[in-house]
């Protein structure tokens, strides 16, 4: 979704336009869906400008009062399913509800600056499409091709297309489960762990090493406790290759370290599907968003999405359940992100041990765009969150306290666990590496970047570049569309990472990324970053506040491969402020601080 002024007008008998309105009888909207407009070539022509990301002022009041709508829509629901949804979490990740009011929002900024400009809004589905044609423009302007029998066939093919998915997902779900009773046998729950801590984080094809398991999301963490003297429990989601990581897991004996469907059963799975299909959400008070009453509109997203609820996620519920039963945990460490998964296993946890202290973990980075991680004064009280929140540093600390309410969720400032090394770590003084790394993160809107500089890697073909594209164990090659595999394993100059993150790191010259918090990683070892601007009115770069230590690249901006080409060796001075602001960002792990995650929110 872009919004685009048109400078030079003769560029409107090029678009290829599903229609064309007058918003607010100032304003001539041109709608195209996305892939039939060579819109880069626009811009590079001067034609267009990119209209979004242009105000703070508008950004920071949209964050506030789209936080405030979910906060409303959460606190009108009464059954734990609800707070599954992907709409719940806030995420724009989850739902198409987040890009249609920025989108809505956009529009009215640029009217504001331009009331006699024409624009042009590039829409990537039919669902956005028709939230801009019924909520924002005339309701008498209608397009044939929204109203046609494609778009009629599309609507109706929602739910269908979603039963499908919930029964693909219990077939999954289903053969993971017996892939764990087959590997680890049945398993039983022991009493002598009655009362445990449980630590809740991921596993991976990279959490192993020599030694064994190495958990990346809470560092030392669990060595820590058991130091201490508690017994731990490392409850673990696999990201990729199931059957690959379950079989080290079981051969390298990590003790204490068990998958989440080890604590699951086969009705589990089948009563997790059947709440998907038979949850049912509340409209107590119709949901409004500045001029726009947005709960028809909701209906009919959740509708057919079966509520926006995926079954891996749900089962969550289920798995904590019988951990709080049978353990009654003396406290639960989670990653905070404010996933669904995350909510319903603390829901459940509510539920069945209400003396156990929940401590959520924010362990990554936080940016402006992520606003599923802040906490509206609507959800006050909600079992939905946990108890506290411990931060990796003052930076993310200071985001969330921004557009959170302060009374919803305590935060504590703790430590970077998860960036343990990098703080550490000692980097050359002179960079070797001659590599472009792309850093991807693990949802699917990254294609959106990584084709940008595939494109911009085709047009500087005589430039002597060599590349590391770097995955996301959430997203790997394989879930890649068909034409961007194609162009990625087409070209003899791109390599796939294969490596730690330190290592590709070391073989980069420059870094380019979108929202990736190995971003920072790179620029504290003095690695100049090059940050992937998409136009959108959120700000997605999770170095916000380090402007002069990074490019800006992407549609309308400079390409990668001439920054690259024009670099030189990080300044002594601009290392030592990348550094800083590191450890800004990241806390050093010392005993004192480890201690805040045990004694934070009481003793149990």
């Amino acid at each position: 979704m872009n919004v685009y002024r048109i400078e030079n007008r003769d560029a409107l008998a090029a678009l290829p336009a599903l229609g064309c309105y007058r918003h607010k009888e100032a304003l001539a909207v041109i709608i195209v869906r996305a892939g039939q407009l060579p819109v880069e070539e626009l811009l590079r022509s001067g034609a267009l400008q990119n209209a979004a990301g242009m105000d703070e002022q508008a950004a920071d009041a949209f964050i506030r009062e789209y936080v405030e709508l979910i906060g409303r829509w959460n606190k009108g629901q009464v059954s734990w399913p609800a707070w599954g949804s992907g709409l719940s979490s806030k995420s724009p990740y989850n739902t198409a509800l987040a890009k249609g009011l920025e989108m809505c929002v956009l529009l009215d900024h640029a009217v504001s600056q331009n009331p006699d400009g024409c624009w042009l809004v590039v829409v990537p589905s039919f669902f956005w499409a028709q939230f801009v044609r019924e909520e924002v423009l005339p309701s008498g302007a209608l397009a044939a091709d929204l109203t046609g029998p494609l778009f009629r066939a599309l609507a109706l093919a929602g739910p269908l297309l979603a039963f499908v998915r919930v029964l693909r997902d219990v077939w999954r779900a289903m053969s993971r489960v017996f892939l764990c009773r087959c590997v680890f046998g049945r398993f039983q729950l022991r009493m002598d762990m009655k009362g445990c801590w449980i630590i809740k984080s991921f596993a991976h094809e990279r959490s192993f090493e020599e030694s064994g398991f190495r958990d990346h999301f809470w560092g030392q963490f669990r060595e820590y406790l058991v130091k201490d003297g508690r017994r731990a429990l490392t409850v673990v989601t696999i990201l990729g290759n199931f059957r690959h990581v379950i079989g080290r897991l079981k051969h390298q004996a990590c003790r204490d370290v068990f998958p989440t469907e080890c604590f699951l059963t086969a009705g589990d799975v089948l009563l997790s599907a059947w709440h998907i299909v038979a949850c049912r959400y509340s409209f107590d008070q119709p949901l409004r968003f500045r001029e726009w009453d947005l709960s028809r509109v909701i209906r009919t997203e959740v509708a057919g999405l079966s509520g926006g609820i995926q079954l891996h996620q749900l089962i969550h519920y289920f798995a904590f359940r019988r951990l709080a039963a049978v353990l009654g945990p003396a406290r639960v460490f989670l990653t905070h992100e404010n996933n669904p998964w995350e909510r319903v296993s603390i829901a459940a946890m509510r539920q069945v041990s209400p003396a156990s202290i929940l401590v959520g973990y924010q362990h990554s980075v936080v940016y402006p765009a992520l606003v599923n991680v802040f906490q509206s004064v609507q959800e006050r009280g909600l079992p939905i969150y946990p108890d506290v929140v411990v931060t990796s540093g003052k930076a993310p600390m200071a985001m969330m306290a921004r557009y959170s309410d302060p009374h919803c969720v305590p935060l504590v400032e703790g430590c970077s666990l998860r960036y343990e090394h990098v703080l550490s770590a000692q980097p050359p003084s002179v960079k070797t590496g001659q590599s472009l790394l792309v850093l991807l993160d693990g949802v699917r809107e990254t294609e959106e970047m990584l084709g940008y500089v595939l494109d911009a890697l085709a047009e500087g073909a005589s430039e002597p570049l060599d590349v590391i594209v770097r995955f996301h164990p959430a997203w790997p090659p394989e879930a890649l569309s068909g034409s961007l595999r194609k162009k990625l394993f087409g070209s003899g100059r791109i390599r796939i990472s294969d490596g730690t993150l330190s290592e590709d790191i070391a073989c980069a010259r420059a870094v380019v990324y979108w929202q990736s918090g190995a971003a920072l990683e790179a620029l504290a070892c003095g690695v100049p970053v090059m940050a992937y601007a998409p136009g959108r009115l959120l700000n997605f770069d999770p170095l916000w506040g380090m402007s002069s230590l990074r490019w800006m690249v992407g549609p309308g901006r400079e390409s990668p491969v001439a920054v690259f080409l024009r670099l030189h060796d990080v300044s002594d001075e601009a290392r030592r402020h990348a550094q800083a602001c590191a450890r800004e960002y990241f806390l050093s792990v010392t005993p004192q601080r480890l201690g805040v995650f045990s004694s934070c929110a009481g003793k149990p």
